[in-house]
């Protein structure tokens, strides 16, 4: 098995191409998402998102968007900016050898949405807006991404793991499936995002990576929205996880600036 499709079976991204199949593996969220998916004739995810139910949690719980009571992003985001810092410890560090920490899903202001694939995604409310500002501003450039899968619950990993123990037997699982607990995206503030190209959804092996320059314009802007690309090309022996271009991580402005200007992972920014 090569180093890539170990880096997209563990670190999270919907769909590969293995064995002459797309097929949704290990630490992936959603149905199977396959290349005749249809998304580009599917509306945006800001269009759909504002009409989506937010999960209710120990946030505000009320709906994303300009009819939520007159609310607008702007406003959202500028209170989930100041709830944050009390809700949420933005550096968390989830990785094999760090646990989502006792409490957290309580903390969580989850927005849930429906991407132009059909899938349900979920995600800090904080991170959401965020991901939607990184989104216009790409656009802007000529480039459009949208969500693959956000925040997946501790129960839903060990359901993945209990799956793939089945399937695979204990020394595939240990190898390529996050330990229930360990996985980022039980952060809820950790996305995998998708490139869309002339209308057509990149989401297998052959051609995520075929786009690199496209990911490049799009890793350029993360910071200045408050993330970082979290699995750096030639970090796997401190991240765990093979480069993977799709997943982002949200950490506020000024760490992510210092962790892009450093080039660092959030390991090394941490001194983990």
């Amino acid at each position: 098995m090569t180093d890539t499709l170990r880096g997209v079976i563990r670190g999270g991204f919907a769909s590969v191409v293995a064995l002459g199949l797309s097929v949704c593996l290990g630490a992936c969220t959603g149905p199977i998402v396959r290349k005749d998916g249809g998304a580009a004739e599917a509306p945006p995810l800001e269009e759909v998102a504002a009409d989506a139910p937010a999960a209710e949690s120990a946030g505000t719980g009320e709906a994303q968007g300009a009819d939520a009571g007159g609310a607008t992003t702007e406003t959202a985001t500028e209170a989930a900016a100041e709830a944050a810092p009390e809700r949420l410890d933005l550096l968390v560090l989830v990785n094999a050898d760090h646990a989502l920490p006792e409490g957290w899903e309580q903390n969580l202001d989850l927005v849930e949405v429906v991407n132009p694939k059909g899938d349900t995604v979920r995600l800090d409310r904080l991170a959401y807006d965020k991901f939607l500002e990184l989104q216009r501003d790409l656009a802007d450039m000529g480039v459009t991404i949208e969500l693959n899968s956000g925040y997946r619950s501790i129960e839903e990993q060990q359901a993945i793991w209990d799956e793939f123990m089945a399937d695979y037997g204990e020394e595939y699982v240990l190898e390529f499936v996050a330990v229930p607990g360990h996985s980022e995206h039980h952060t809820g503030i950790a996305l995998d995002a998708y490139l869309v190209l002339d209308g057509v959804p990149q989401l297998t092996n052959e051609e995520i990576f075929a786009a690199q320059d496209t990911w490049d314009i799009i890793h350029s802007r993360l910071a200045d929205h408050g993330f970082i690309l979290r699995y750096l090309n030639g970090a796997d022996e401190i991240t765990g996880y093979s480069y993977e271009p799709w997943h982002f991580r949200y950490v506020g402005e000024d760490a992510a600036h210092e962790i892009a200007a450093r080039g660092c992972t959030l390991e090394e920014y941490l001194g983990a």
